[in-house]
């Protein structure tokens, strides 16, 4: 005996990211991310923010690309809006509220980690032929003689 699955339980998919609009999902879902300080710095709570946030962009584009085919918004009939006017009035409130509660302002990400691997890595590579003498007290921040910067002539330290 063979059941039908009615997919009611089963997760919905958001389009690939090789799909035009997957990728426009992919980068949006990416630039919130970073704008958060990237994944390191996301708790899975944020990520599942986030995950909402798309979903629900997504829509809110797809019912605005729809309002947009309409000849008008307005039931002359009846004299109101379409009630698409409005359910797209709330889906917009839900994005800003998940919007809100992931937060409005970007944070930047935590470079102490990188900076501290990079100096780490050139303290391993050798110099490469750079002598650096140490700089005497007696020289003039310019050096002993520094050119002038508008005719490229030697001009000489000034007196302290």
């Amino acid at each position: 005996m063979s059941y039908l699955r009615s997919g009611f339980y089963a997760r919905p998919e958001l389009p690939a990211p090789d799909t035009p609009v997957g990728a426009v999902l992919a980068e949006r879902r990416l630039s919130l991310i970073s704008d958060l300080g990237g994944i390191e710095a996301c708790s899975t709570a944020q990520l599942c923010l986030v995950d909402l946030v798309v979903a629900s962009w997504a829509t809110l584009d797809s019912v605005t690309g729809y309002l947009l085919t309409l000849p008008s918004l307005v039931d002359r009939r009846h004299r109101r809006v379409w009630q698409v006017v409005r359910d797209r009035d709330a889906l917009a409130g839900r994005l800003q509220s998940l919007l809100r509660d992931l937060g409005l302002e970007r944070r930047a990400r935590d470079v102490r980690t990188d900076v501290v691997a990079m100096l780490a890595e050139a303290a391993k590579q050798p110099v490469g032929g750079l002598r650096m003498r140490p700089r005497r007290t007696s020289d003039p921040p310019g050096g002993p003689a520094s050119p002038d910067k508008c005719s490229g002539e030697t001009v000489p330290a000034p007196e302290e």
